[in-house]
């Protein structure tokens, strides 16, 4: 039993931490977009 709510655990952090990963990537590419908008 024990084992079985910590795979559940383990699958919901590391899909939230997809999530995170994939704003993050986001966040930066906007951070990006627009230093590349201010250089120019």
């Amino acid at each position: 039993m024990i084992e079985i709510s910590s795979l559940v655990f383990i699958n919901f952090f590391e899909s939230s931490l997809r999530e995170k990963i994939a704003n993050f990537d986001e966040a930066i590419s906007g951070i990006y977009y627009y230093f590349i908008r201010l250089s120019c």
